[in-house]
């Protein structure tokens, strides 16, 4: 299907947007699950999807990956937490590797992403 005179633009792999929802859904339902005790639930993008990603119509900078990574150790050590405390502090730094990422790269949803912070 070709649109004439569109602005869509087609990208290769998946798109950072799509990533970006998908991680928001799991933010909230993940703080939820912390508040009412029940375990923890998989993350639902892999690192290697995320590395690869297009921003909707920029570049993204080189130090995205960098990005990445802090998120995924972030992640890693919420995944091994065994208390209810660890395990808030832990999901705060997994949203503040958010917010720090956002701060460099796209700052509009910062305030939605504060939002989930313990």
């Amino acid at each position: 299907l070709l649109v004439v005179g569109s602005s869509f633009k087609s990208v290769q792999g998946p798109g950072l947007d799509k990533l970006m929802k998908k991680m928001a859904v799991y933010i909230e339902q993940e703080k939820k699950n912390i508040e009412a005790g029940q375990p923890a639930q998989p993350f639902p993008v892999n690192k290697k999807q995320f590395s690869k990603a297009k921003g909707p119509e920029r570049k993204i900078v080189p130090e995205h990956q960098q990005y990445i990574d802090g998120f995924y150790t972030a992640l890693d050590k919420y995944y091994t937490t065994t208390t209810p405390t660890e395990r808030k502090e832990a999901f705060n730094t997994v949203v503040n590797s958010c917010i720090t990422c956002h701060q460099h790269e796209c700052p509009g949803p910062i305030m939605r992403i504060r939002k989930s912070l313990f």
